[in-house]
């Protein structure tokens, strides 16, 4: 049988699940106030150390996967799904808006930048000494 938490805890929990912060999870449950970053931390480390604490972390992780069960695959079948309806209707704007969508998924919507520019420094000297 599962041991009891107290209310603190399950708000510890709550907030870990959600946020995937240990310290920001024993901030948001616990009175902080007074303690340092580093005493937060520890604490935050400690408490999900509990056998207790970190087993209703695993059931309420496993019940978010499966509430929200969505998946990059699910998403890109989600939107092939739109853009032939898009293109069925001939409606080209929405057929580009699920393109875009899928691409966006996929890290294709980042700008690639060519750091290997050439820099040229001049140095001036302003102290008005001649070398």
């Amino acid at each position: 049988m599962q041991e009891e938490l107290t209310a603190m805890q399950e708000k510890f929990c709550q907030v870990f699940v959600e946020t995937g912060n240990a310290s920001e999870a024993y901030r948001q449950a616990y009175n902080t106030e007074n303690y340092k970053p580093e005493s937060v931390h520890v604490n935050a480390c400690q408490t999900l150390a509990i056998a207790k604490v970190s087993q209703r972390v695993d059931v309420l992780q496993e019940e978010h996967a499966k509430r929200h069960n969505v998946t990059i695959d699910s998403l890109t079948a989600e939107y092939d799904e739109l853009k032939g309806l898009a293109v069925g209707l001939e409606q080209v704007s929405s057929a580009v808006s699920a393109l875009n969508g899928k691409a966006k998924i996929h890290g294709f919507d980042k700008q690639v930048l060519d750091v290997n520019a050439k820099i040229t420094v001049k140095v001036v000297d302003l102290s008005g000494n001649k070398a």
